[in-house]
């Protein structure tokens, strides 16, 4: 009886918790966009493998702006997060259109987009719509290679 007391201690000590969410993170990711994958933590953004573009920095009413994850031959990946915010406030603007393959996020608190499946993927285009008025709009991402390798609060180019 002891000896299996033991085990259970060892076994709940040494087996870390795993937040995996392989239909797409949940909402509360749009705020630090840092997933919750046990003890792993985010890669160096420098040596993110992925290029990250959006069509534009500006909009009017009823303009779209095009967000593209591209993956190299060598390096799928199984999960992102995108959210748009406005880079003077930090507030969230504007909303992702649906499309296969995503789950979103339109609320007051995240304008967001995620992952609906884990199937490896080496590209990704999202569609975001413009509010009913002119500014800029930028976009943070994450995107995850593996559960053990991730980067976060990556910031697209424009193409």
């Amino acid at each position: 009886m002891r000896l299996m007391y033991l085990l259970a201690v060892l076994v709940y000590v040494f087996v870390p918790t795993v937040y995996g969410y392989p239909s797409g993170a949940p909402i509360e990711a749009c705020e630090s966009l840092t997933p919750r994958h046990g003890k792993n933590q985010p890669q160096p953004s420098r040596y993110s493998p992925f290029k990250i573009t959006q069509s534009t920095d500006q909009y009017a009413p009823g303009d779209v702006v095009t967000v593209k994850i591209r993956g190299s031959r060598d390096h799928s990946f199984s999960g992102f997060f995108v959210k748009a915010y406005d880079p003077a406030t930090g507030a969230p603007i504007g909303k992702f259109q649906d499309g296969k393959g995503l789950k979103i996020y339109n609320s007051e608190t995240c304008s967001g987009a995620t992952h609906s499946d884990n199937v490896r993927k080496r590209g990704a285009v999202l569609v975001w719509e413009a509010p009913q008025s002119k500014g800029r709009v930028a976009f943070k991402v994450t995107v995850l290679k593996r559960f053990s390798e991730f980067y976060t609060n990556l910031e697209p180019s424009l193409e």
